[in-house]
């Protein structure tokens, strides 16, 4: 069982801003504008691939040849990356509620990857429970092998139903080399299946960011952004 770092206390706020890496087709463009990138914390650097491309469904037809220019993506900026620094992929059915940047470099001490727990606080956060829409990268030969590995796994496989999520499962299972860990539940999703804006959703009180997966459909993924996002601003407004 691979548990996440305690809270720490970072000291003094660093000045360099944290790269928060993504791409999106103009399919998602509600969710990029209005949620992501509305949400963005100014300790964190957007870097944003646009990319064009028709009506995908998931698991089936090419999703996983679009889920694999995440890998290209990630194996790109962790080239351009400082040496053992961190940075950030997010996928952009995403949004933040506060700085991020000191928490998660207090986070990654010790780590060259944190995954975000694929199923909220209803399971042990363990690695089998990964979720690859929000992962904190340290720039070095281990994370890079991780990922040249999933690429390799999935391209392999050709199969729309083996995406990035089930490949970087498959080659996490076996690692050895990379020091990796789970995020605490302030980096947070719903994590169950089959969530209707008719259904109560609880956030924690210390959210930090939310992710709106285990959600099929942008209109749905839509309404449970906003839901949270009115439910954490009215906890906030008192």
């Amino acid at each position: 069982m691979t548990l996440h770092n305690p809270a720490c206390n970072t000291g003094p706020a660093m000045d360099s801003r944290l790269s928060l890496v993504s791409f999106a087709s103009e399919l998602y463009e509600e969710m990029l504008n209005d949620f992501w990138l509305r949400s963005v914390p100014s300790d964190c650097r957007p870097v944003l691939r646009v990319f064009h491309e028709g009506p995908v469904t998931y698991a089936k037809g090419s999703w996983h040849r679009v889920t694999d220019r995440k890998f290209d993506l990630i194996l790109e900026r962790i080239e351009k990356e400082a040496e053992g620094s961190i940075f950030v992929f997010s996928d952009v059915d995403i949004q933040f509620f506060g700085a991020i940047a000191d928490d998660l470099r207090c986070l990654a001490q010790g780590y060259d990857l944190l995954f975000q727990h694929d199923r909220g606080t209803h399971h042990p956060p363990v690695l089998e429970w990964l979720n690859s829409g929000f992962i904190v990268i340290r720039a070095c030969s281990a994370s890079r092998q991780v990922f040249e590995k999933a690429r390799a796994y999935l391209r392999e496989k050709d199969d729309p139903r083996v995406d990035d999520q089930v490949a970087l499962r498959v080659v996490t299972a076996d690692e050895r080399q990379a020091r990796m860990g789970i995020l605490p539940t302030r980096y947070w999703t719903h994590g169950r299946p089959g969530w209707t804006p008719r259904q109560d959703i609880d956030p924690p009180a210390d959210i930090l960011m939310h992710h709106a997966n285990w959600i099929i459909g942008n209109g749905i993924k839509v309404a449970q952004l906003g839901i949270v996002r009115e439910i954490v601003e009215g906890r906030r407004r008192g």
